[in-house]
């Protein structure tokens, strides 16, 4: 499904908490809601005056805060498209602006070298994090307890930040240019990373340990996100590839192609689809059936196979405690490359 409406670049893109809605941020100026189920246009979110570089949903789906190149971060009401508060501080562009778990903070990231922590109900500016020294700050997250924060610079090295104190207590190196983004699996024990270097990596949050290198795209990495459940990550590049990866292994799952740079994706908060956001100003809904949860596959299998499941089948694929009397042969099949998913219509 192609989500028309923008008239340039689609910088970030993010499910609803619910899955109902997307909103998307774009160099337009404008961000804008639409319904997922359909892909119409629902609200257009007007009032920076600079490039729209980041949105984000509150964890109970009421509010939106974006980020612009005007130097402001602007809270919205998601069901009205009603400008409620703006954060003001930062002296150049904002990059990235994010919610705690609780809703109660939003943290922002900019190219002025800073992250800042603000109330998310007054907007009063509460922290702000120096570490990155000259380098811009280009984005900023939560981890899911809302304990630490994490941030990406343009010197090549994201940093693990204390909420409450504002220390900066991990630093994770090993990238040779600068990152795009840097965000905590669900259950806060991993980091991801992207940057210049074509190169994703992911990270143990608690230790700093590189534990998985992929060499994701021709060119930059620009984004990554976990599906809810962690067990998969999606990467996107300037190459125009969005491509989703085992957590545990490395392991190249699945395939997206367009005609055009993507600059970011999400995951569905159900796992089964994936939204990017591209250069050509267009959104795109893709079903991915191999990020579904297991029960869900098993569904799906059950509607595509033309046979009963053997013994030895159901006890190998659906983990069913079984005795099986008489052994039955099992047919394996050469591993396939990964798929490749073109747009649905």
């Amino acid at each position: 499904m192609d989500l028309r409406g923008h008239t340039s670049k689609i910088r970030s893109i993010v499910f609803s908490p619910d899955g109902k809605s997307l909103v998307t941020a774009s160099e337009d100026n404008t961000a804008r809601v639409w319904e997922a189920s359909t892909g119409a246009s629902i609200l257009v979110l007007s009032g920076h005056k600079g490039f729209l570089r980041s949105v984000a949903y509150s964890p109970e789906g009421k509010f939106i805060v974006t980020a612009s190149g005007d130097s402001i971060a602007r809270v919205w009401e998601a069901s009205t498209g009603k400008s409620i508060l703006e954060l003001r501080g930062h002296t150049k562009d904002v990059r990235s602006a994010a919610y705690s778990p609780d809703g109660k903070f939003i943290v922002t990231a900019s190219i002025d070298g800073s992250a800042r922590v603000w109330e998310a109900g007054t907007g009063k500016g509460i922290m702000e994090l120096r570490g990155h020294g000259i380098h811009s700050v280009l984005n900023a997250a939560f981890s899911p307890d809302g304990k630490r924060i994490v941030t990406a610079g343009w010197d090549g090295i994201a940093k693990v930040w204390e909420t409450s104190t504002g220390k900066s207590t991990i630093e994770l190196r090993g990238h040779t240019l600068g990152l795009y983004s840097a965000t905590f699996s669900p259950d806060g024990k991993l980091i991801v990373t992207t940057s210049v270097d074509g190169t994703v990596r992911i990270w143990e949050a608690s230790t700093g340990k590189s534990v998985i290198e992929l060499h994701a795209h021709a060119g930059d990495s620009h984004s990554a996100a976990f599906s809810p459940d962690g067990k998969y990550v999606v990467t996107v590049g300037l190459d125009g590839n969005a491509r989703v990866w085992e957590t545990s292994t490395g392991k190249h799952i699945v395939e997206i192609s367009e005609a055009t740079a993507i600059f970011s994706a999400v995951f569905h908060p159900e796992g089964k689809l994936i939204a990017t956001a591209s250069s050509d100003g267009v959104a795109r809904i893709y079903v991915c059936e191999v990020c579904a949860p297991f029960q869900d596959l098993i569904a799906l299998a059950r509607t595509r196979i033309t046979r009963e499941f053997m013994c030895e089948e159901r006890q190998r694929y659906l983990h069913e405690n079984i005795v099986c009397s008489t052994p039955t042969p099992i047919l394996t099949q050469t591993p396939e490359p990964p798929q490749t998913i073109t747009p649905g219509r």
